[in-house]
């Protein structure tokens, strides 16, 4: 994979404590979390861009909220929408707080990714069914390249991450392994 690295951005999708601490599938948020880091540290080398996305579910609870079956989960620690404690923070460029699904809807992300003249977006995070495949869907629809860190993705259950790695993200950019990332 041939990418220019300074018009790449490194985006790391709800990797927050308590989703972390969850029963992950098929990877675990520990090893998520550690290529994420590596990631950053090449990406920071090539020069490209490195963003942090999180939610806060209770900033501004959308009306729909109430409707759902599945609500996102709850919990009494107040660390666990909380950044992980071993992120490497030195090599982010830009931290956003998101309310909803995707991170294009109702933040930055776009605007800065173009005043940076970002093509190339590099997408790992919690849930892979859910956030990812929303943050990538938009991507794909801004016109971003989209590449898929299979390694770095997990969800609730294996299910709900190996079609979309099979065959939604293809058919969206490229699917890899975090160490053929570089």
């Amino acid at each position: 994979m041939i990418l220019d690295w300074s018009k790449t951005a490194l985006i790391g999708l709800d990797m927050q404590k308590g989703l972390l601490s969850l029963p992950l599938k098929p990877h675990s948020g520990e090893a998520m979390l550690k290529r994420f880091n590596e990631l950053m540290r090449n990406i920071k080398l090539h020069n490209g861009k490195a963003v942090f996305v999180t939610i806060d579910p209770n900033k501004e609870p959308n009306k729909a909220d109430s409707f759902v079956e599945q609500p996102l989960p709850e919990s009494d620690d107040p660390t666990f929408f909380q950044r992980p404690d071993n992120l490497g923070i030195e090599h982010i460029d830009l931290f956003i707080e998101k309310q909803g699904i995707s991170s294009f809807y109702q933040t930055e992300l776009d605007e800065y990714l173009q005043s940076n003249n970002i093509e190339t977006v590099i997408l790992c995070g919690i849930s892979t069914h859910f956030v990812v495949d929303a943050t990538g869907k938009d991507a794909y629809q801004l016109s971003y390249q989209v590449v898929f860190v299979e390694d770095v993705m997990g969800a609730p259950i294996e299910q709900l991450h190996n079609p979309y790695i099979q065959y939604t993200f293809p058919q969206l950019g490229q699917v890899k392994k975090a160490h053929n990332i570089f």
